[in-house]
């Protein structure tokens, strides 16, 4: 297994999640706030930037159809100025799928000219279409680079950006925990500490670590199952409060499978990770919101089930 993790999702789609998540809690403005522009700006629908399959099309044109791509190979992505993004955003939600890939893989969005990190975004396995959403740091040129481990076709729909004061995206994501034998993480903290029992509850230290401050209160994480024995799901919630009754991963025997958190930040500047099945578990933070960005509950709860 490579040191970013490969996995996947068995059902053909996931489109929903932090868009809906950051448009209904953040959102815009209302009339008259002080504040309006600094908070998550929404495109009016989302666009597609890239789409390499064969006859696709794109908001305008470009990475339109040019092909699968090559295992171990990066894509730049020109985002800014495009399909309403403004050319200074410093940060856009983005929904990135590996389509129809070759073999089992894993997909890491990063700023444009920044080395390529031990993160991971998306994980896929042959012929399995997968997708998250990612809110990406852009980088040089107005671009995110996407590298992909194992060939496949990508799709690349945004659905708006956050300007400046919104979000403190890292300079590239850190790995913040990765349980498996031999894993790396950005300080040591939570490497290769094996794998975790069904039931049980892993606290991350989170602030003050990788460029998150010390007094940051609400992180963007990519957290992933890794290797479960089990069908089961994550909660990842604030240290120190009850397990919510609410879950951020859900995953099936076998099957690896991420997702992108805005978690609220916790007791000692963790957060907890309860996990329903035994498995291995991988944790990336891409950056915080400041305080009056976003406005936390005390920890997530269920609207519908």
């Amino acid at each position: 297994m490579s040191r970013f993790g490969v996995g996947g999702w068995r059902r053909v789609w996931m489109w929903a999640g932090v868009p809906a998540l950051l448009v209904a809690s953040i959102g815009s403005a209302p009339a008259g706030r002080a504040d309006a522009a600094a908070e998550y700006m929404p495109l009016a629908a989302p666009e597609r930037l890239v789409d390499t399959r064969p006859g696709a099309t794109t908001v305008d044109g470009q990475f339109a159809g040019i092909g699968l791509r090559a295992a171990g190979s990066t894509l730049e992505v020109d985002v800014a100025g495009r399909a309403g993004v403004p050319l200074d955003a410093p940060a856009v939600v983005l929904t990135v799928a590996a389509v129809d890939a070759v073999d089992a893989g894993f997909l890491t969005v990063f700023p444009t000219g920044a080395a390529q990190p031990n993160a991971s975004n998306v994980n896929y396995y042959e012929a399995l279409n997968t997708a998250n959403t990612v809110v990406a740091k852009v980088g040089d040129g107005g671009k995110v680079s996407i590298f992909n481990s194992a060939a496949t076709h990508l799709i690349v729909d945004v659905s708006g950006y956050l300007p400046a004061g919104t979000y403190s995206p890292l300079a590239a994501p850190a790995r913040l925990a990765d349980t498996r034998p031999g894993g790396v993480t950005v300080d040591g903290q939570l490497a290769g500490i094996g794998l975790l029992a069904a039931g049980s509850t892993l606290e991350v230290p989170v602030a003050g670590r990788a460029g998150v401050p010390g007094g940051a209160t609400v992180v963007v994480l990519t957290v992933t199952a890794v290797d479960p024995s089990g069908v089961g799901f994550l909660t990842v919630h604030p240290t120190g409060t009850a397990l919510p009754n609410a879950s951020n991963v859900n995953f099936d025997a076998g099957l690896n499978k991420a997702n992108t958190v805005v978690a609220k930040i916790g007791d000692g500047g963790k957060v907890s990770i309860f996990t329903s099945a035994a498995t291995h578990l991988i944790v990336d933070v891409s950056g915080d919101l400041p305080a009056g960005s976003y406005v936390p509950l005390s920890a997530p709860a269920r609207l519908a089930d």
